[in-house]
């Protein structure tokens, strides 16, 4: 994409909507280049696909197949590349073998290799990015990705905020703001108290007493060591 290519993609971490997003402008033609895992290898139906790239080295001769067999279907031809790590080139001749291709050697390649143009077809001096002039492809974008229900949520939930905080829905159910929640402010200060001293005025119109009884003197507290006093009390006469 940084190239100027318009590019789509096709993998499992992808949701079904995006993924036929994707291949629809492929096989509409907004986009270049579709990178794709093997998720793509099979049962795709897409016409005119000129060049298969493996970018690493398939596991078996089966996977092989299904993947270069994207390109020169219904006779037609296309051009199919593998690149082989040195650590890959055992698996490769296994591959090689079980179909009998003549490719034994792999030829050591890099992007200035001038095998690389001669046998793509590649004029000489073209660069890695691709002209402005040639960028005409209308992009991934282009194309409406449509939801086929696997989020899992509602048409209404779907256009509501998901932000809590004021007050809306977050994830189609009805959460309250975080004011609402009722809290334990036993012993705190604040509203607490005038939530006790409601509390100790309905108790006290039940007994027929009144609030303005208590004692609003601090309860004098008496140090302990250990469980008892720590000072034992005066003996009574």
């Amino acid at each position: 994409s940084e190239r100027g290519f318009a590019v789509g993609a096709v993998h499992g971490d992808l949701g079904q909507g995006a993924r036929e997003q994707s291949l629809r402008a492929f096989r509409n033609g907004k986009v270049d280049v579709l990178v794709a895992t093997d998720v793509a290898a099979r049962g795709i139906d897409v016409d005119g696909v000129t060049h298969v790239i493996n970018y690493a080295c398939p596991e078996d001769e089966k996977t092989y197949l299904h993947r270069i067999g994207r390109t020169g279907r219904a006779g037609a031809s296309g051009v199919a590349i593998t690149l082989v790590d040195w650590d890959d080139v055992p698996r490769w001749l296994l591959i090689n073998k079980a179909l009998g291709l003549p490719f034994v050697d792999p030829p050591e390649t890099y992007s200035s290799s001038p095998h690389v143009y001669t046998g793509l077809g590649i004029p000489p001096g073209t660069k890695g990015r691709l002209p402005s002039a040639s960028r005409t492809r209308e992009g991934l974008s282009a194309e409406k990705m449509e939801d086929l229900g696997e989020t899992g949520k509602s048409a209404g939930a779907r256009g509501r905020s998901n932000d809590s905080r004021d007050g809306k829905t977050r994830g189609g159910r009805n959460d309250k703001p975080r004011n609402d929640k009722p809290r334990n402010d036993k012993g705190r200060s604040g509203n607490s108290g005038n939530r006790n001293r409601s509390k100790s005025g309905d108790a006290a119109d039940k007994s027929g007493g009144s609030t303005s009884s208590r004692s609003s003197s601090p309860k004098k507290r008496q140090r302990t060591r250990g469980g008892k006093p720590a000072t034992p009390p005066a003996a009574s006469s």
